[in-house]
C-alpha cells in the first residue's frame, strides 16, 4: 500500500456523495420543486439590487459519440433548452463560469464547440475578462497545443483532462498541454481520474498516480465512474 492509498482516507471517503461537478448539488434542491417554483426563483433573482452573475453546467453524454448524427440531434436539443433558459433572466446576467463536461464533451468539434458558444452569447452573454471560468473536459489526445489555441480563441481557459493511462506518449503530450498553457496564463490544467476501469489494479493505480504527480498538476480528482 503506497501513500497514495492511505486505509484511512479511503474509510473516510468510502460512501456516497453528491456529483462535485454540480453546483448547488442535487441534494440542496426540495423534492417537491415544480417548474413554476424554478421560474419564480429565477425571475425573482433579477429583482436583486445587485444580480449576481450566472454558471452554466453542460454535460455531453458518451453514448453520442456512438449514434449516428447522436451529436449534431443532442446539440439542437441543448440550443432549444439555452433559449429557454435564458428567457428567464436578464440579459445583462452574463455567465461568469461556464463548465463544459461529461465523457462526450471532449468528442465534440470545434465547429460543434463554436455553435454551442455562439448560442450561449445570443441568449445569455459570456463574461470575457480574464477572471472568467470556462472549463472544456476532453483527452490528452485531443487537446495538442495547436488546437489548445483554438480552444482558447473561443473562450475556453480551463481545461479538466480525462486521463484513462500515462504511458510515455501521454506523459509527453501532458507536458506540452502544461507549457503551453502556462505560455498562455491559462488555469493549470486538472487531471482526471477513473478508477473503475478494466484491469485497473490497486499497484498499477498507485503507479499512474506516481507518474501524474511529478506533473504536479493544481488539482488531481479520481472519479468513481
Amino acid at each position: 500500500m503506497t501513500r497514495f492509498l492511505n486505509p484511512v482516507l479511503l474509510g473516510k471517503h468510502d460512501r456516497p456523495a453528491p456529483d462535485y461537478g454540480i453546483f448547488p448539488s442535487l441534494v440542496r434542491f426540495p423534492a417537491k420543486l415544480t417548474a413554476d417554483d424554478y421560474r419564480l426563483a429565477a425571475h425573482g433573482s433579477n429583482e436583486d439590487p445587485i444580480p449576481k452573475p450566472l454558471t452554466a453546467h453542460v454535460h455531453v453524454p458518451a453514448r453520442l459519440g456512438h449514434e449516428v448524427n447522436g451529436a449534431a440531434r443532442y446539440l439542437s436539443y441543448l440550443k432549444h433548452e439555452i433559449a429557454l433558459q435564458g428567457s428567464l433572466f436578464d440579459v445583462d446576467r452574463c455567465i461568469e463560469q461556464l463548465v463544459l463536461t461529461g465523457n462526450g464533451a471532449g468528442c465534440l468539434g470545434d465547429d460543434q464547440l463554436a455553435g454551442l458558444m455562439t448560442e450561449l452569447r445570443r441568449h445569455f452573454g459570456l463574461k470575457r475578462s480574464r477572471d472568467r471560468d470556462f472549463s472544456l473536459r476532453t483527452g490528452p489526445n485531443r487537446l495538442s497545443p495547436q488546437r489548445l489555441a483554438d480552444l482558447i480563441a473561443l473562450g475556453f481557459n480551463r481545461f479538466n483532462i480525462d486521463i484513462r493511462d500515462a504511458g510515455a506518449a501521454a506523459i509527453e503530450r501532458l507536458v506540452e498541454i502544461q507549457a503551453a498553457s502556462r505560455q498562455a496564463y491559462l488555469h493549470p490544467p486538472t487531471l482526471e481520474l477513473a478508477l473503475r476501469l478494466p484491469g485497473r489494479t490497486p499497484a498499477g493505480f498507485s503507479a499512474l498516480l506516481e507518474r501524474l504527480v511529478c506533473l504536479r498538476p493544481e488539482l488531481l480528482p479520481c472519479l468513481a465512474m
